[in-house]
């Protein structure tokens, strides 16, 4: 004590619910302006130990954690004006079903956060995740609480391989999505990812939760990547992606399919608010002529056996887009399937065309689709032009 203030520590035993803490009180008085500073620490708190206190803190049941807790608060003109929480956890794991379908292990949690002096409002200066490899940070805050909280959501994402994209998915996003991810995206992996959330509950239990608004934008490096069902993956595929309530779209920017080398490409799935959903692929890659063709012949196109043509019959180089559109249904079937594809040859041979003579020589435009092939543009015919 002095003439500054006075100060004072303490340690305070103190049974919550069924844990017994003792924690190691800081106080500090300042004569000047009559404010007292209040530091409290304590460590190896059971979270899921205060679940059952008051309706507010029952979302903590889903946190499977012992961290040590730092708070300090500010009291002027006996008023609380502020506080501080920090936390700091090691091994945890997230259970909470009604968030994510499966566990999530954290290898180290930092939570610092404000709180309001009435605790109807928290601000989230940062959450870091340590998920075992793949890093989180959270920033934003929640209102209302004791009430109906309110929450708004900023989260980075770095160096998360594309297969656990599942696990982190929320309960409450789309699903469709990272269903269609599961089903078709294999290997690689998301470098980065950005998400902006709101999420509104109906009550302090954190019943009912919806998500009135989301945002994702996210990278892929080096993943497999099934197009249509049947046909080879495009592998060693980059691509960009941007998704919200309503749609999740990929720009796709690389990968190859054997000898087939994707230009560039966009996947599409629509409709994420609706009953039904749509996915919608534009893919354009560059190949021999004969690949390509073998490309839109295999099942489930099958585009050449129906007008009793093979991919041997075809030489030269060519641009190809295959564009394809079709629900997302668990049982889909081939009639589903909207699919046509265009090839812009080069030097285009189709070795038994007009009476068997060969058309050779030109450049040429192939459309094919459910309706049969279309073969347009200028080449030779024994030696002769044709069209």
């Amino acid at each position: 004590r002095d003439e500054a203030g006075i100060a004072r520590t303490a340690r305070l035993p103190i049974r919550v619910g069924e844990q017994n803490l003792a924690f190691d009180l800081r106080a500090l008085y300042a004569a000047q302006n009559e404010e007292i500073r209040v530091l409290a620490s304590t460590r190896g708190v059971w979270l899921p130990g205060f679940a059952g206190l008051d309706p507010s803190l029952a979302v903590l049941a889903g946190i499977r954690a012992r961290p040590d807790l730092d708070v300090e608060a500010v009291v002027r003109s006996g008023k609380l004006e502020s506080g501080k929480l920090a936390l700091r956890a090691r091994d945890a794991r997230i259970v909470e079903r009604a968030w994510f379908a499966r566990e999530i292990a954290v290898r180290e949690a930092a939570l610092d956060a404000r709180v309001s002096a009435d605790f109807k409002s928290i601000e989230i200066e940062r959450l870091d995740l340590d998920l075992a490899g793949p890093s989180l940070r959270v920033t934003g805050g929640i209102d209302d609480l004791l009430a109906r909280p309110r929450v708004r959501l900023r989260a980075e994402l770095a160096d998360l391989p594309t297969g656990r994209l599942v696990d982190l998915w929320p309960v409450f996003a789309p699903p469709n999505p990272v269903i269609w991810i599961a089903e078709n995206i294999a290997g690689g992996r998301v470098p980065h990812a950005r998400a902006e959330l709101d999420l509104a509950a109906r009550d302090a239990a954190w019943s009912a939760t919806t998500m009135p608004r989301f945002r994702l934008d996210f990278a892929v490096r080096g993943a497999d990547v099934t197009y249509v069902h049947g046909l080879p993956p495009a592998r060693g595929v980059d691509a960009t992606a941007v998704m919200d309530a309503r749609r999740l779209d990929f720009r796709v920017s690389s990968g190859a399919v054997g000898g087939i080398r994707v230009e560039e490409g966009t996947v599409a799935l629509t409709g994420l608010d609706q009953y039904q959903q749509y996915a919608q692929i534009d893919v354009r890659l560059s190949a021999p002529v004969g690949e390509a063709m073998r490309l839109i012949d295999m099942e489930p196109l099958g585009f050449l056996k129906r007008i009793d043509e093979r991919p041997d019959n075809f030489a030269g180089s060519a641009n190809v887009r295959l564009v394809t559109r079709f629900p997302l249904l668990a049982d889909l079937k081939l009639d589903s399937l909207d699919i046509r594809a265009e090839v812009q040859a080069r030097d285009f041979v189709m070795r038994r065309a007009v009476m068997g003579q060969p058309l050779e020589n030109g450049d040429r435009t192939v459309r094919v689709d459910q309706n049969g092939l279309d073969v347009r543009g200028r080449a030779s015919r024994a030696g002769s032009p044709a069209e």
